[in-house]
């Protein structure tokens, strides 16, 4: 029992520092040390109580010891509960100096211990991780650099494909002269930077080339233009066949599907290319293909092509049927000089040609051009 005593006395002398130790950097408050002394005090009596007598027999000697297992229970039952209730004393306090620190500093302090702060636990967090994380900063490093390197090499690629078109649609603009002319000045021009042949068959053969070669693109895109482009360089060479089977070929393309000029203009070369065959029926059911779109400027198209086709067969009627909506529908506010398109243009002429009454059609003059010639005359007459 003496021994208890003892180790009760100096967890109270090591209590009564701690809570002077408390008083002097801002601990908990008077009253929780107060209870706590208070608490310590009762179990000392208590043991000082138990202890005053020594057991006389053996009765009594099983008694104290079923005391004493009591009083030990207790003992460490208030050991941890002093335990708890000074962890919680000290997270307190550190929150009580948490908050009077913030509280004392300007906005400017405050910023500053909040970066120092995140800088401290940042420090702590990539010193205790740093075995992983330096292999998480070399991947990155990798995949930028491999990003990096796929984008260049993408770019290098678009661009050589680019200067592959480039090359086929300037040898398509390309002028076609005899061995005398050739390389000289034209006269309306200072200089004429297209290239120049002394033949058709050799410019068309360079063509078909580039345009080969851009058929054979990795870009899906492309090897349809490129596709494209070779069945024109045929329908120029008068190869009908081999022209028509590329542009059904650029017809079935599921590219194609995504762009309506690229099948415009094929839709169109299959017909032409039955056109210069002499197979009309063919031409008509191409054209007619055309004018069953339903892009409106690819239907008056169509239909102008197929009054073209009748025309050619001797049908002037069935060929006037299909202009007459056309010419009103495009050219009735054209005026006294004519549409100005192609499209409405070349179905006014045609029309002309089927019907030559449209010829003597009396012209119109604008009601705003008429004025301003006679304030023009009207300024030149003197006085």
């Amino acid at each position: 029992m003496s021994d208890q005593l003892k180790d009760k006395a100096e967890e109270t002398s090591i209590e009564s520092a701690e809570s002077e130790n408390a008083e002097h950097s801002q601990s908990p408050t008077q009253a929780e040390a107060e209870s706590t002394s208070e608490d310590d005090a009762e179990l000392s009596d208590s043991l000082d109580e138990s202890s005053d007598e020594a057991p006389k027999n053996r009765r009594e000697r099983r008694a104290a010891a079923a005391g004493a297992s009591d009083n030990e229970e207790i003992k460490d039952r208030n050991r941890r509960l002093r335990a708890e209730a000074a962890v919680q004393r000290r997270g307190r306090r550190d929150r009580e100096r948490e908050a009077a620190a913030i509280e004392g500093l300007a906005p400017g302090e405050r910023i500053d211990d909040a970066l120092q702060r995140t800088a401290h636990v940042t420090g702590k967090f990539v010193g205790s991780n740093f075995k992983w994380l330096q292999w998480v900063v070399v991947g990155s490093l990798a995949a930028g650099l491999g990003v990096l390197f796929l984008n260049y090499y993408n770019k290098t690629e678009r661009q050589a494909a680019g200067g592959t078109l480039s090359n086929a649609l300037t040898l398509a603009t390309a002028r076609v002269l005899d061995s005398e002319n050739a390389g000289r000045a034209d006269a309306s021009y200072f200089s004429d930077t297209r290239p120049e042949f002394t033949s058709e068959a050799e410019k068309l053969e360079q063509l078909k080339t580039s345009w080969s070669s851009v058929s054979s693109s990795d870009s899906l895109e492309l090897r349809v233009i490129g596709k494209l482009g070779e069945a024109s360089a045929l329908y120029a060479e008068r190869k009908f066949t081999e022209a028509a089977a590329a542009y059904e070929a650029v017809l079935a393309d599921p590219v194609s599907q995504r762009f309506h000029e690229m099948r415009l203009r094929a839709q169109e070369g299959l017909g032409f290319c039955a056109e210069a065959a002499g197979d009309y029926e063919a031409a008509i059911k191409a054209f007619s293909a055309l004018a069953d779109s339903a892009v409106e400027f690819e239907k008056d198209l169509g239909a102008f092509h197929k009054a073209r086709v009748l025309v050619l067969q001797e049908k002037p009627e069935e060929a006037k049927a299909l202009l007459i909506p056309l010419d009103e529908k495009l050219n009735k506010d054209a005026g006294f000089r004519g549409p100005s398109d192609y499209l409405g243009a070349s179905i006014s002429d045609l029309l002309k040609r089927v019907d030559p009454s449209k010829i003597n059609r009396s012209p119109q003059i604008d009601p705003e051009m008429l004025r301003r010639l006679q304030e023009q005359m009207s300024q030149r007459q003197p006085g």
